[in-house]
C-alpha cells in the first residue's frame, strides 16, 4: 500500500521563534520551538512549508537586526533546523528592504516560490513553482504567490523595480502548466478570502488584497494554503481542500495525502501547537534570546499617569494619552502642521515603570514617518474613512464589523492633532464629519497643510487612497519607536497633557 505524505505548513509566524511573549516576558502558546517538537513526532514522509510573513513582528528579530551576526540569523537557523523545504513570501517580509530579505533567504536551505513578483526586465524574482518528488516517486507541484497589494503598503525604495502582478492570474497560469506533469498541486498563497467560502457572499472590503475565494475556483488545485488574514479556516470541497492558519505559530495546517489510483485523497486539519519546546532548537536560539531579554529589560523612564489601555473602543472614542504622545512626537520631530496616529490591535499602553519591552509591545510595526502636503479636502476624506470605525447600534456606539471581521483592523483608525473635529456616528458613512477646524477656523477644501503620518498610511494602506497622490515633503528614516523611546528617556517622569480636540457622538 502506498505510504501517505503529510504536508505541514505555517503562515504569519511573525518572528515567533520561541514560546516567549516578549512584551510580558511570560511563556506563550505556539512558536517554532514547539513546531519543531510536533514535526519530530510525525511518522512517515513529512513536507514542511511556510507561507510568508516570518521576518517581522517580534522583539527578538528587532534585536537581531540591530545587532547582526555575520554568519547566521535566527530565522534561517530555525527554519533550517525544522527542515523547511519550500516557502513563499508575505507582505511584511519586505519591511526592512531587499538587502535584509535576500541575505536571510540566502542562508535558508528552503527554496523560495513566488509566481507574481517581476523585475523591471520582465523576469521573475523567484521561481514560480517547483516539482517535489516524494520518497515513493509521486510528483507534487507547488506554486507560491503573494498578495499583489504589497505596493499599497510598502515603502517604494524597499520594492524598487519590482512589479506585483495579479496573484489569481499568475496562479492560474502555473497550475495549468503543472497539472499534466504532477500527481498533486499545492498552492501557497499569502492572502486571505474576499468572500465567504460557503455562501460566496463578499467579506470585508472588496479590493485585490485578498483573492483566496477566487483562487479556490481555479481548476486543478488540490490543496490551497492561505494566510495573511490570521483567520483559522478549514474548508473541504470535492476538488480542493483549503486551509488558513492564525498567526505567531500558534497553529499549523496539516494535510494527510493518500495517493490512490483515482487521485489524491486529502484530509485537512489545523493543529494547535501545545507541545513542549524542542531543546535543541532552544539551545540554537539561546544566545540571541538571552541578549534580547537583556536589551528589552532596559529602563527608559517612568510615569505617574495612567497610560494602560483597557479595551479597543474606549481608547479610541476618547483620546488615550498614547495617541497624544505619538502625535506630539511626530509634530516636534517633523515640524508638520497636523499629525495623525494609529495604534496596533492589542497595545497594552504603559505602566508606571517603562522599559524598552513596553515600547516594543505598543509599537509592533517598523513604521517610519512621512510628511505630506495635503488639502483640506484630503484631510476630511481621511477623517471620513477613519470615522467608519464606529457604528450606531440602537443608540450605542460600537466598533464597525468591517474592522473586526474577517481580520482585526483596529490599526486602521486614526486620531489627529493640529485640527479640531466632530464625528456623528448616527450619520451615513462618508457624511459623519460635522465640524472640521484648525485653530478655530473652518478648514476649507482648497487649504494646504503639512501632515505627519506613518509610512503605511502615507502609501494609502488601510483604504486611505486619498493619500496616494499627495506630494511627499520629507521622509524620516528613524523608526517612530525610537522617537518615542527618546521622548520617554528625556522627559521622565513622562506626563502627557491630553488635548481633547475631537468628539465622537
Amino acid at each position: 500500500m502506498p505510504k501517505p505524505l503529510t504536508i505541514v505548513y505555517s503562515s504569519d509566524v511573525h518572528g515567533q521563534l520561541t514560546a516567549i511573549d516578549y512584551p510580558t516576558d511570560k511563556p506563550t502558546a505556539g512558536g517554532l520551538t514547539r513546531l519543531s517538537t510536533y514535526l519530530s513526532s510525525l511518522s512517515g514522509e513529512v513536507l514542511y512549508l511556510d507561507n510568508g510573513d516570518f521576518l517581522q513582528g517580534s522583539p527578538l528579530l528587532d534585536y537581531a537586526r540591530h545587532n547582526p551576526d555575520p554568519t547566521t540569523d535566527p530565522v534561517s537557523a530555525a527554519f533550517n533546523h525544522l527542515n523547511l523545504r519550500y516557502l513563499t513570501l508575505g507582505n511584511h517580509d519586505f519591511n526592512y528592504g531587499m538587502t535584509h530579505l535576500m541575505k536571510t533567504l540566502s542562508r535558508m536551505k528552503a527554496e523560495v516560490l513566488c509566481c507574481n513578483i517581476f523585475r523591471a526586465d520582465g523576469s521573475r524574482l523567484f521561481s514560480p513553482h517547483a516539482i517535489h518528488v516524494t520518497q515513493e516517486g509521486r510528483k507534487v507541484g507547488l506554486v507560491g504567490a503573494i498578495t499583489n497589494y504589497v505596493p499599497k503598503w510598502e515603502k517604494p525604495e524597499h520594492i524598487d523595480g519590482l512589479t506585483f502582478a495579479d496573484a489569481c492570474t499568475c496562479i492560474r497560469r502555473e497550475v495549468a502548466f503543472l497539472r499534466p506533469q504532477v500527481d498533486l498541486i499545492v498552492v501557497l498563497y499569502h492572502g486571505g478570502f474576499e468572500a465567504d467560502l460557503m455562501t460566496g457572499q463578499p467579506v470585508g472590503r472588496q479590493t485585490e488584497e485578498n483573492q483566496g475565494a477566487k483562487i479556490a475556483l481555479i481548476p486543478g488545485i488540490d490543496l490551497l494554503l492561505t494566510g495573511h488574514q490570521h483567520v483559522p479556516t478549514v474548508h473541504v470541497r470535492p476538488a480542493t481542500k483549503i486551509l488558513q492558519t492564525s498567526f505567531s505559530a500558534r497553529d499549523v495546517g496539516v494535510a494527510n495525502v493518500h495517493f490512490e489510483t483515482t487521485g489524491p485523497q486529502i484530509e485537512v486539519s489545523l493543529h494547535r501547537l501545545i507541545e513542549p519546546e524542542d531543546a535543541t532548537l532552544t539551545k540554537i536560539l539561546q544566545p540571541v534570546e538571552t541578549a534580547t531579554r537583556i536589551w528589552l529589560d532596559a529602563d527608559l523612564g517612568h510615569t505617574e499617569q495612567d497610560m494602560t489601555i483597557h479595551d479597543a473602543l474606549s481608547c479610541r472614542i476618547r483620546k488615550h494619552p498614547l495617541f497624544q504622545l505619538i502625535n506630539e512626537v511626530q509634530l516636534e520631530n517633523t515640524g508638520a502642521m497636523i499629525s495623525c496616529a494609529s495604534l496596533p490591535n492589542h497595545p497594552p499602553g504603559f505602566g508606571k515603570q517603562i522599559k524598552r519591552r513596553d515600547v516594543a509591545a505598543n509599537f509592533v510595526y517598523p513604521n517610519t514617518i512621512f510628511v505630506l502636503s495635503v488639502t483640506g479636502k484630503i484631510i476630511k476624506a481621511a477623517l471620513e474613512r477613519s470615522a467608519e470605525y464606529f457604528d450606531d447600534r440602537d443608540g450605542r456606539i460600537v466598533i464597525a464589523e468591517a474592522f473586526v471581521k474577517p481580520k482585526l483592523e483596529h490599526y486602521n483608525y486614526d486620531v489627529y492633532d493640529g485640527i479640531e473635529y466632530e464625528i456623528d456616528v448616527s450619520r451615513p458613512k462618508g457624511h459623519r464629519i460635522v465640524t472640521l477646524t484648525r485653530l478655530g477656523t473652518q478648514v476649507m477644501d482648497d487649504a494646504i497643510f503639512t501632515l505627519a503620518l506613518n509610512n503605511y498610511r502615507a502609501a494609502g494602506g488601510g483604504d486611505y487612497a486619498m493619500f496616494e497622490d499627495a506630494a511627499v515633503i520629507r521622509e524620516f528614516d528613524q523608526p517612530l519607536s525610537d522617537w518615542i523611546s527618546q521622548r520617554i528617556a528625556e522627559q521622565s517622569p513622562l506626563f502627557i497633557d491630553i488635548k481633547h480636540n475631537f468628539i465622537v457622538r
